[in-house]
């Protein structure tokens, strides 16, 4: 069966451990800031100071967003084979999305969210 004309039905297994990889990245993303922002945002994001205690809120709440990608990317692998794809590929394509976006605020989230997600993405489609 097939949900729409150009989504494949079936999920290659490259294309399951793409998506299963993207999963376990944003769920260490979700770690990292959640639980350690004031390392991300001093190693990663360059800041220092009262910065770092004044802006943990946001960190944690950026990471629930990386945790809820990452539960849908995961639970998109454990649909029935016939919707399997499709629903990846509506997850896939949120983290793509989110770093894009994200690339307008941190120039360095286009290079590791987004086109790190096109990978299986691609595999995805193919």
């Amino acid at each position: 069966m097939q949900i729409w004309p150009y989504i494949p039905v079936h999920m290659s297994k490259l294309a399951w451990w793409l998506v299963l990889f993207l999963a376990i990245l944003q769920a260490g993303a979700m770690v990292m800031e959640i639980f350690c922002w004031h390392r991300v945002a001093t190693d990663v994001g360059g800041y220092q100071g009262d910065i770092i205690r004044d802006t943990w809120k946001l960190g944690a709440n950026m990471g629930l967003y990386n945790g809820f990608l990452a539960a849908g990317l995961a639970w998109s692998l454990l649909w029935p084979q016939e919707l399997r794809a499709t629903v990846a590929i509506f997850f896939v394509s949120c983290v793509v999305v989110a770093g894009v976006f994200g690339a307008f605020t941190v120039s360095w989230l286009l290079l590791i969210q987004a086109l790190l997600a096109m990978v299986p993405l691609v595999a995805l489609l193919i």
